[in-house]
């Protein structure tokens, strides 16, 4: 990335090209590409233009990361390291002290409010800014390819225990957003441990030393969806648009759930066509009643929590309903007001099964990996990792019941999950939409762990 810019500048072309897959993007709002052809035109490196050009930089690729699965796994190049690495050694301050946070048993999360709000619910509150915290994960895996690259395989390790430490943090509680970026810096760490798995050769007492450090991470056991925020969130929705009392427990108001319901200005609009008295009375009227609200939505909360301990492939095999379905099958104007603010709890719920099992399959990697070094070769079997010490026992494939799926090669190994189809496809992965292969959760074939592809594959 960083050689196509200074070189498009240089021809005064448009950045709008990726260098590793020839993807094209265009360019980003805020490039510095005028400071940057100023200093092509003069041909004089201006004082800030190292920074400048990696800061750009950093910031594309910080937008791309997820949507470029190959090129993240392919090494830094000279050029991109000759760039980067002095931008992070100026700022390895930092750094540490984002490890030294991670590290922590616990974690400051500061949420404000508008003072100036008039609603004062829990909706106004804003959450964390959580976006910085995805950059500075990524920011993370960034330094820990330069480790890597540096030869410093075991800091690049390191490095990515501390972004897992941090994803830790924010999952399992909190807004299911919270969650789910949790989730999200969580699997960007597992990631980069594999690949470096696939492309350096780490003494076992390295492999030993990660496995343990992201055993302990959820000693108390790997968190499930919680949608407990949500429930209070919407409780206090029904605190502020109900009346208190009367028959039911309170009606519905008026004046008041359109303000939860849409934008501000949709809002006025209906006020000034002067539609939204009869038709939001009407709404009223038709409503559940405040304590039958309640009620139900107790009833799909606590339903999205036993959902949560229960693992796909059991809702599969019992055809068991999820939380939203038994939602819908209830009156859409009875209870528009709970079905507007309903979460996607079950997707949620699968897409944290999908983390936990990727972090056990990580673990039992780095134990394979260990075991191989130690006796020249791996184990027949899962079972083997478990009467040796590698691993305290098998997790469980939660698209099956099972344990992974474990199949020794030649001087290899194969590890997977059946995925979303149930189906054990013998380790052949699965498209998508576009035909294109997808290792991990296709619904058509089994979700790969190992062999990853490697670079130039």
């Amino acid at each position: 990335m960083i050689y196509h810019a200074v070189e498009a500048i240089k021809q005064g072309k448009p950045v709008t090209v990726s260098t590793h897959d020839g993807v094209e993007f265009p360019k980003a709002d805020g490039f510095p590409d005028a400071e940057l052809t100023n200093w092509a035109r003069l041909n004089k490196v201006p004082p800030n233009f190292l920074e400048a050009v990696t800061v750009a930089v950093l910031r594309e690729w910080m937008k791309r990361y997820n949507y470029l699965p190959k090129t993240a796994r392919i090494a830094l190049s000279d050029l991109e390291y000759e760039y980067l690495s002095p931008w992070f050694k100026e700022n390895e301050a930092a750094w540490q002290e984002f490890k030294a946070g991670s590290s922590k048993s616990y974690c400051y999360k500061e949420y404000t409010c508008d003072p100036n709000s008039k609603k004062r619910t829990l909706w106004d509150i804003t959450l964390p800014n959580l976006n910085r915290i995805k950059h500075l994960a990524r920011l993370g895996i960034w330094q820990s390819r330069i480790h890597v690259k540096e030869g410093q395989t075991r800091q690049g390790l390191e490095d990515c225990v501390a972004v897992a430490r941090a994803g830790s943090h924010w999952q399992g509680k909190g807004t299911i957003v919270e969650q789910l970026v949790g989730t999200a810096i969580s699997a960007l760490a597992h990631n980069q441990i594999l690949n470096i798995l696939a492309t350096t050769d780490i003494p076992t007492t390295d492999l030993k030393q990660v496995q343990q450090q992201l055993s302990q991470i959820y000693e108390q056991g790997y968190p499930l969806m919680n949608t407990e925020g949500e429930r209070l969130a919407f409780l206090d929705i029904v605190q502020n648009v109900f009346t208190d009392g009367g028959l039911g427990g309170g009606h519905l108001i008026p004046q008041k759930w359109g303000w939860w319901m849409d934008n501000e200005n949709d809002f006025e609009m209906w006020k000034d066509f002067g539609l939204l008295t009869p038709l939001s009375t009407a709404a009223s009227i038709i409503h559940a009643r405040r304590d039958e609200t309640v009620s139900k939505a107790n009833e799909f909360y606590n339903r999205c929590a036993e959902n949560a301990k229960i693992t796909p492939y059991e809702k599969h095999i019992r055809k068991l309903d999820n939380a939203e379905k038994m939602l819908f099958s209830l009156s859409e104007y009875r209870y528009f007001l709970l079905r507007y603010f309903m979460p996607a709890a079950d997707r949620v719920s699968e897409i944290v099964y999908r983390a936990k099992i990727s972090h056990e399959a990580t673990v039992m990697i780095l134990a394979l990996k260990q075991y191989c070094l130690d006796n020249k070769e791996y184990p027949a079997g899962l079972d083997k990792l478990v009467t040796s010490g590698y691993l305290k026992e098998l997790p469980m494939d939660p698209f099956s019941n099972k344990p992974l799926v474990y199949k020794r090669t030649d001087d290899d190994f194969i590890l997977y999950s059946f995925s979303y189809n149930f189906t054990d496809d013998g380790g052949q992965i699965g498209k998508n939409s576009r035909g294109e292969p997808r290792r991990l959760w296709a619904d058509n074939g089994d979700s790969v762990f190992w062999p990853i592809q490697k670079e130039n594959e």
